[in-house]
């Protein structure tokens, strides 16, 4: 059995939202993050004065970070509840980071009535212990360890909602792909 960990940064410089987090938890663990920073400084500000990582009122698209990082898509529709446990294992032994639709609620909130269809990161595993480790925004960016059996469940609920409804995934390519992996380059 074994444990793997990535390399990640739970308070990144950009926090306000999960568009951006995820990418800044990555490459601010990188040497090349502060020269990349330096020529990459758009931000804006909505009228309740909430800070984001765009410009004119949009968040950055996907490849304005490919100086530092590679991103690939995986459909979700081709990675069942069977197998997704051992596609995030042999994502992260290949050094990926694993960024995929859940229910979050199954993950964190227990006595939640209703699902909240959203992406989390998981980065690391422990086989012995049949743990994935992830990062939740609850109260801030927290690291949660889930049980396998946990996820799966969590991830068959949002799988269930693109397999119902096709077009969802295609408006979930506006921010991040149903399933999608990122690598340092």
């Amino acid at each position: 059995m074994s444990t793997k960990k990535l390399p990640i940064e739970l308070k990144p410089l950009v926090t306000s939202e999960c568009w951006n987090f995820y990418k800044f938890a990555i490459m601010q663990t990188m040497p090349e993050f502060d020269v990349w920073l330096a020529s990459h400084p758009k931000l804006y500000t909505t009228q309740n004065a909430n800070a984001f990582y765009g410009e004119s009122g949009y968040l950055h698209p996907i490849s304005y970070f490919s100086d530092l990082l590679e991103m690939h898509e995986t459909n979700v529709l081709t990675v069942t509840g069977d197998q997704v446990i051992d596609y995030v294992i042999q994502q992260i032994d290949n050094d990926n980071y694993v960024i995929i639709d859940v229910d979050q609620n199954k993950l964190h909130d227990k006595n939640a009535t209703e699902a909240r269809r959203h992406e989390t990161m998981v980065y690391g595993y422990d086989t012995t212990d049949k743990k994935l480790i992830v990062v939740l925004l609850t109260d801030g960016w927290k690291e949660y360890r889930i049980g396998f059996e946990e996820f799966v469940a969590a991830y068959e609920y949002a799988r269930a909602t693109y397999i119902n409804n096709r077009n969802r995934m295609y408006y979930r390519r506006e921010f991040h792909y149903t399933i999608a992996t990122l690598r340092p380059k």
